[in-house]
């Protein structure tokens, strides 16, 4: 009853860095501040829907139903990189997700208006759940980085194996996310032709709850075919099993299919990625057109959902300007059946996705 189209639209600064290289200790090196969109929470649903109950008192009801979810995660980044010989550079990046700059949060509304009959008596009946999740401080443990809260670790590895090969490996740490749960219910149901039996209903609390975050890697190879041309390949491995929600009561839930974690059998993932980049080298400008194919994975209980895409791009680097825009078409068939709820529901989900950057070197 519930099926059709559903659309939705966001505009977002996805990064924004500032770097300064420099040598010391015969060593070149580079640090810098970076701001990064990392998790998006922006959702918005409607639609109608109908019920009949055939077994027992009857019923039937048509519902309106509205949910719109709204938030991020930006940390904020310090970083540095070290080239420790001429082939080989380290690099070491902090994320801080709780440090005032941003409000990393997210809050939804659940909204249902409703008409229906109820063993032949005519009813109303609203509904409107309100909840909020906002990261709560620091810790930092040398001697246990792998639960930090609120604060995770990057390692990355760059590694010239030949002059025109290009080995990449990076590590992100997982970490815990301590939050402040705000839930407020109100229900009501209205009889015009009864009102001795309208009710009402309201639940409100507050709790602390905890966000485990798994662990993620990748590896990469970069081939330089000439100085035109260059492919890329790499995979990178999210650990979404280790993903959890303790709630304050210690309950360990599973946030992708709101199941017990004990009972969710949630799975790993695997991105692979393959694409390409040809420079158009001109006396003072270069032009480079870039192309790529990708298997882009969601968790889901049993085994991910099928995500696949690809993504074309250019842009012009002219004097200490470097610009690039790029469209990225990404989708799913007969997925995401655990985040609508149900194993007989399923969506077909297409995402179109522009990016674009300008860099300036001073």
């Amino acid at each position: 009853e519930a099926s059709g189209s559903q659309e939705f639209t966001t505009y977002e600064m996805n990064y924004l860095s500032f770097a300064y290289p420099f040598s010391a200790l015969r060593r070149n090196m580079i640090v810098s501040l970076n701001i990064q969109h990392l998790y998006d929470f922006n959702k918005k649903v409607s639609f109608a829907y109908s019920y009949t109950n055939n077994v027992g008192p009857p019923l039937s009801l048509d519902d309106n139903i509205t949910y719109v979810q709204e938030g991020a995660f930006k940390p904020t980044s310090p970083a540095i990189a070290v080239q420790i010989t001429p082939y080989i550079s380290l690099g070491l990046t902090l994320n801080f997700w709780d440090h005032g700059l941003y409000d990393n949060k997210w809050k939804s509304e659940y909204r249902g208006e409703g008409n229906g009959f109820y063993v032949g008596f005519p009813f109303q009946v609203n509904t409107q759940i309100n909840e909020r999740y906002a990261m709560n401080g620091l810790r930092i443990d040398l001697f246990d980085p792998f639960h930090w809260q609120n604060v995770n670790f990057n390692l990355g590895l760059l590694w010239e194996l030949k002059s025109n090969l290009n080995l990449g490996i990076v590590f992100k740490s997982p970490f815990d996310v301590q939050l402040d749960h705000d839930y407020r219910f109100q229900s009501s149901i209205i009889f015009p032709t009864s009102p001795a039996s309208d009710s009402q209903d309201e639940i409100n609390f507050r709790e602390t709850v905890k966000l485990k975050m798994p662990m993620s890697y990748g590896i990469g190879l970069a081939y330089r075919w000439s100085d035109f041309l260059t492919f890329d390949l790499d995979a990178y491995r999210t650990d979404w099993s280790n993903y959890v929600l303790r709630d304050a009561a210690g309950y360990e839930q599973n946030p992708i299919t709101g199941e017990l974690q004990k009972d969710a059998h949630v799975t790993d993932t695997i991105q692979i990625r393959f694409g390409g980049e040809y420079l158009f080298i001109g006396e003072k400008r270069v032009i480079p057109v870039r192309a790529g194919i990708f298997y882009d994975p969601e968790p889901s209980k049993g085994s991910p959902d099928d995500f696949f895409g690809f993504s074309i791009g250019s842009g012009v680097a002219y004097k200490n300007i470097v610009y690039d825009i790029a469209y990225q078409y990404r989708f799913g068939r007969d997925v995401r059946s655990t985040v609508v709820g149900s194993a007989d529901s399923s969506q077909d989900v297409d995402q179109h996705t522009v990016y674009m950057s300008l860099i300036y070197h001073f």
